[in-house]
């Protein structure tokens, strides 16, 4: 946290820089004039694109704890105990003689962050009325607490200089000094606007800045209207009088917790269509081996029934030709009988000649011989004639039977796109600058999603709130419609959402 780094090294200054301070201390103030110098002019510079710093440590701890004010108001804070530290303590002696000088450093030290911040509230303010957008709620009582702040430190500080002290009135001088808490609550207002919207959005970090600043700023508020009662009242048990404004911080700086505290909103991911682009693709690719097995498996029953017709049809085929091959023997039964009777009645008509011309035993077993050859050849040409009938008979039963061909698999469609593989980006105005989205697609999936911003686009804490927020559900979602915006930074998740959606619109096809 930038804020106790800073209170480390302002107590630092205090304890073994104090005697520097006190003999020299235009050589601090020369100091501090050229540190706000250098950090204004280096954040122009990077929030114009002319120059890039790469590293985190640069931009997060050496020139923010400037930019962003946590310096000041560690000394600001060091400056304002000293009002209420119990009277004759070791901390009070050693910061009451060089309180003056340390608020003038204190002083040079906070136009950094004033300057910085109030150019980039100007830009703000000068974006939004070109573009016809309303101002936010903590903009403009940042804004106004920003002016007020200035116009007390700025005199405060000038009457600090020992030249102008000796030149006052001491009553005057201690009647304008007390404006001095009204500059100590409105540091505290202006960091519970800006941090209580964070905190309440899940941002631990404000939170817990938010316990530390209401430690120093609420307790220095209850230990200074403690110091004044026992200086009016001088009770015999001041411990106990200590006690009870400790419990007073504790029990203050909860409640201040309580009010800040807050989890990050739950995403309303839109529901996904049952049937999207993503997984119509995926169906497609999985779909052809089960309709294969499909087809296939009624082929098969196709050529198997067809089979079975083909049995059923043999069957009742031989059954017919059983039946007629039953027939034919009892007709060549019955016939072979009737040619007995014509052969019995030949032969006893034929036995008076026979017996008149051949009356030998050799002449009767010629003619039964003769007799049976020629019976023996008229079964045989009945026989033919009547196969010969009922192979036709068989040959047009068997092409009546259909001969079913295998139906073909019918081929799958190819997965229709509605994107393009690729990478694609768009650009959008977020808060007061540009926002730039990329987004990587395969398949109608969006496989990865970064933002970035110009350096003025936004406040770092708001537009990084914005972002974690806003592109988590556009990657789940699949979409850059129906999202929500991060509550604290409407405009920097407008400017994110309306960049997707560009870069969305580039990779249709």
């Amino acid at each position: 946290m930038l804020y106790l780094a800073a209170l480390f090294v302002s107590l630092f200054i205090v304890f073994f820089c104090d005697e520097a301070l006190k003999k020299r201390p235009y050589l601090f103030y020369i100091t501090g004039s050229i540190i706000t110098i250098a950090v204004i002019t280096v954040s122009q510079l990077v929030t114009n694109h002319t120059i890039t710093i790469e590293s985190e440590f640069v931009t997060k701890y050496l020139i923010g704890i400037f930019s962003k004010g946590a310096f000041a108001g560690a000394l600001w804070s060091i400056v304002m105990w000293a009002g209420a530290l119990p009277t004759g303590s070791a901390l009070i002696k050693k910061i009451m003689p060089i309180r003056g000088e340390l608020s003038i450093f204190a002083a040079a030290v906070t136009l950094s962050h004033a300057v910085t911040y109030g150019i980039m509230y100007i830009k703000r303010f000068m974006l939004n009325m070109e573009h016809d957008r309303p101002l936010t709620s903590d903009f403009i009582i940042t804004s106004l607490v920003c002016i007020v702040l200035m116009i007390i430190m700025i005199p405060l500080t000038v009457i600090s200089f020992k030249a102008i002290r000796k030149k006052m009135n001491a009553k005057t001088w201690k009647k304008i000094q007390r404006a001095a808490y009204i500059f100590y609550a409105l540091i505290y207002i202006h960091i519970m606007v800006l941090y209580v919207p964070q905190a309440k959005n899940g941002n631990t970090e404000k939170f817990f800045s938010i316990i530390v600043y209401s430690i120093v700023f609420i307790g220095y508020a209850v230990f200074k209207i403690a110091k004044v009662y026992i200086k009016k009242n001088k009770p015999q048990k001041t411990g106990f009088v200590y006690a009870v404004c400790s419990a007073a911080v504790l029990l203050l700086t909860t409640g201040a917790g309580i009010t800040a505290y807050g989890k990050a909103p739950e995403r309303k991911i839109p529901e996904k269509q049952p049937e999207t682009s993503a997984v119509t693709t995926t169906v497609s690719t999985e779909s052809p081996t089960e309709n294969n097995t499909t087809v296939l498996t009624s082929a098969e029953t196709t050529v198997i029934s067809s089979e079975n017709e083909n049995n059923e049809t043999t069957a009742v085929t031989s059954s017919e030709n059983t039946v007629t091959s039953a027939a034919d023997t009892e007709i060549s039964e019955e016939k072979s009988t009737v040619q007995e009777k014509k052969e019995e009645d030949t032969v006893t008509t034929a036995a008076p000649e026979q017996s008149e011309k051949n009356d030998t035993p050799e002449n009767n077993e010629q003619n039964k011989e003769e007799n049976k050859d020629e019976n023996q050849e008229e079964n045989k040409d009945e026989n033919k004639n009547e196969s010969q009938e009922n192979k036709p008979e068989e040959n047009q039963e068997n092409n009546d039977t259909p001969v079913q061909e295998e139906p073909q698999p019918e081929p799958q469609p190819e997965p229709e796109y509605i994107y393009n593989n690729g990478t694609f980006e768009g650009t959008a105005f977020g808060y007061a600058g540009d926002i730039h989205v990329t987004i990587t697609i395969e398949n109608d999936v969006i496989t990865s999603i970064s933002a970035s911003a110009d350096a003025d686009a936004d406040d770092g804490d708001y537009y990084f709130d914005a972002e974690a927020y806003v592109l988590q559900q556009i990657r789940d979602s699949n979409s850059a419609d129906n999202i929500d915006a991060c509550s604290g930074a409407t405009f920097s998740s407008e400017g994110l959402i309306n960049a997707a959606k560009q870069a969305l619109a580039s990779a249709k096809k």
